[in-house]
């Protein structure tokens, strides 16, 4: 497989925004306005067209929920963990994959200027990839299928990545990429280990759930582009409403593979979250030698285990098919 990175063509501006003035024709479908002073230097856009590959991705971030259990006025994507905000370890993270060739963040339109800081100080990090930017619709559903028009018709598979998941492993990605790319679509998911219960509205044991087969879903979530967002757009039409993407295509006969992940990939939910996150942030920069005092450097090296690790190989890895629901 070629993992070779393209250099795309020069340009220090956010896709979509302009150069000199004026407004580019990516404006309309990324969601971005005229004004174009705020660019970070080394963010530009790339010639994904150009010889394209069938692994070649397009990362959508979605970064645009209410956050209403969090109980702050600062949405989870801009909360800081480790001094960065969860949306910048995301990016961070999905920079470090070798197939992402495009991001695509979606925000609420007030959380816009945020977004935009926070790509600049990644700017070393995401050098020489494509940044649009697309508004959040009135529920993730929308928010997913306002991402999916904004990316474009050159690279052949997205991932979709919640910004409050900070922890994904890049090496996971990879190989969900892979699997999508072969079967359509994959998740992420870690094997439940607790017993489960089944629990009645007046706080009573119903029964035990067999645990075997359930998995806890996560994200990235990985798609042939042109299958999700066929569907995703029938489910629009339709008034379907589901919990995550790979829900979408279970209902309409497709199956999703399930790359195995761990707990660690959690989402940022409650502010005890925000603790847990932080504390393993903070055990990979000891384990890497970034030192805690220091953070972690433009490229997220705490956010996966280090640049310089070996890539798992696929073999030995639960790559397992769905046979349950999630």
């Amino acid at each position: 497989m070629d993992r070779r990175r393209r250099k795309g063509p020069g340009g220090h501006g956010l896709a979509g925004e302009p150069a000199a003035g004026g407004r580019t024709a990516g404006d309309a479908a990324a969601g971005v306005g005229a004004g174009g002073g705020d660019a970070p230097g080394g963010v530009g856009p790339e010639s994904g067209s150009a010889g394209a590959t069938g692994l070649d991705t397009v990362a959508v971030i979605v970064a645009a929920g209410a956050s209403s259990r969090m109980g702050g006025k600062v949405r989870k994507p801009f909360m800081k963990i480790g001094g960065r905000e969860a949306l910048a370890w995301a990016i961070g993270t999905l920079a470090r994959v070798s197939y992402v060739r495009r991001f695509v963040i979606v925000t609420r339109p007030e959380d816009r200027a945020a977004a935009r800081r926070t790509v600049r100080r990644m700017s070393a990090a995401i050098a020489g990839r494509e940044v649009r930017f697309a508004d959040g619709g009135a529920l993730r559903r929308d928010s997913v299928i306002n991402g999916l028009e904004a990316c474009g018709e050159d690279l052949p598979i997205v991932a979709v990545h919640d910004a409050a998941r900070p922890l994904a492993s890049p090496e996971r990605i990879e190989l969900a990429i892979e699997t999508a790319a072969r079967a359509g679509g994959a998740i992420l998911a870690c094997p439940i280990r607790d017993t489960v219960k089944l629990v009645d509205p007046g706080g009573r044991v119903v029964k035990t759930i067999p645990r075997d087969g359930l998995y806890a879903a996560q994200t990235p979530q990985v798609f042939r582009l042109s299958l999700i967002r066929r569907l995703a757009e029938r489910a629009r039409r339709e008034g379907l409403e589901t919990t995550d993407d790979a829900a979408i295509l279970e209902v309409y006969g497709e199956k999703p593979l399930v790359v195995e992940s761990g707990p660690e990939n959690l989402k940022i939910t409650t502010p005890e979250d925000l603790r847990i996150a932080e504390a393993l942030l903070m055990f990979r920069a000891g384990r890497s030698g970034a030192g805690a005092g220091r953070g972690a450097d433009a490229r997220g090296s705490l956010a996966g285990g280090g640049a310089g690790r070996a890539r798992r190989k696929e073999t030995g890895w639960g790559v397992v098919r769905r046979r349950g629901g999630i």
